[in-house]
């Protein structure tokens, strides 16, 4: 990706660019410093990611919080991570790199960028699904990146504190569950993992899906 993508990514993560708003080609050109062409090409890049909507005759818009579409993601993740996770386990000498990308994500979960945490995030997952297909690592990618809006809602609701004892946490023992050497246990693991995420993130979602049907800008991060 770009990095008028990656800048137009960021701020639909982190709520600059407001759920249901639209967005002014030319302004955004003018804040970034580059012509209008990159930019429609990044919201077109984010609109079949789900992020953003084109409408004619209107300004494209960030694509509202529905709950609805949390539901859909989740329930699409939950049927393709364990569909793949029971399929085949990182083998033993992978196990290491596994090992670092949760200690990347840990770590970048306290301290970095938005952009950062979301992709040492995705290779967490994707690391702990070897056997899954070029389909499904496509498929993925995309839940993924759906994914990451939600998640930000959810930690910019919580402690740093809460990061550790909630996110971090889960994560490490989904790690130790892969790295146990079973098949079906990761499998189910992988399954309780993001039902489990969905659960934490719901409330956050709803907020904000209840602040968009009153009419209030969703609150930006500090």
């Amino acid at each position: 990706m770009d990095q008028v993508a990656d800048e137009v990514l960021r701020r639909i993560l982190t709520g600059e660019l407001v759920p249901g708003s639209s967005v002014a080609i030319s302004t955004l050109s003018e804040q970034l410093e580059v012509s209008h062409v990159p930019v429609r090409e990044a919201l077109r890049t984010m609109e079949a990611r789900g992020l953003v909507e084109f409408q004619r005759g209107h300004r494209p818009r960030v694509s509202p919080i529905h709950p609805e579409d949390f539901e859909d993601v989740f329930r699409l993740r939950t049927l393709l991570e364990g569909e793949a996770a029971g399929r085949g386990i990182p083998s033993a000498d992978c196990l290491p790199e596994l090992e670092e990308a949760l200690h990347s994500f840990q770590s970048l979960l306290i301290h970095g960028e938005t952009l950062a945490v979301h992709a040492a995030h995705t290779r967490l997952h994707s690391l702990m699904l070897p056997a899954a297909s070029q389909w499904e690592r496509r498929f993925l990618s995309e839940l993924w990146f759906a994914s990451e809006r939600y998640i930000q809602l959810f930690l910019e609701s919580i402690t740093e504190q809460t990061k550790v004892d909630v996110v971090s946490a889960s994560h490490a023992a989904l790690v130790r569950t892969v790295k146990s050497a079973d098949p079906e246990l990761v499998r189910q693991a992988v399954i309780e993992h993001v039902e489990a995420s969905k659960a934490f993130l719901a409330g956050a979602v709803r907020l904000a899906s209840a602040r968009r049907e009153a009419g209030q800008r969703p609150r930006k991060p500090a």
